[in-house]
């Protein structure tokens, strides 16, 4: 597994505000992050994914590393998941991953 870089963790805590209505001081009172650490998370200040960011992230139930899973082996999932979603390959990427992730768990 490897970290994600930090642009995108942002990027994922924003659009979860966004779809939550959470402001950032609702989501400092939830965390316990002070406001302005939000607000300069946010804002890019930040260059990397330090203990404030992956506490929002934890929080948001953001995940901070990204699973080894080789899609590409799976062009019919992949097809299946962009048809299902609309044509949205970031979020049938992201379905597929969970998919396999289950594997071991079906034997």
């Amino acid at each position: 597994m490897k970290k994600r870089i930090t642009s995108e963790l942002v990027s994922d805590l924003r659009a979860y505000m966004v779809a939550t209505g959470l402001s950032q001081v609702e989501l400092s009172v939830r965390t316990g992050v002070h406001q302005s650490q939000i607000s300069r998370i946010l804002s890019g200040v930040c260059r990397r994914a330090d203990g404030n960011l992956l506490k929002l992230c934890n929080y948001a139930n953001i995940e901070t590393v990204e699973a080894n899973t080789d899609l590409e082996n799976f062009p019919e999932l992949l097809d299946t998941l962009r048809t299902v979603l609309s044509g949205d390959k970031r979020k049938a990427n992201q379905l597929a991953k969970v998919i396999k992730s289950l594997a071991p768990l079906l034997g």
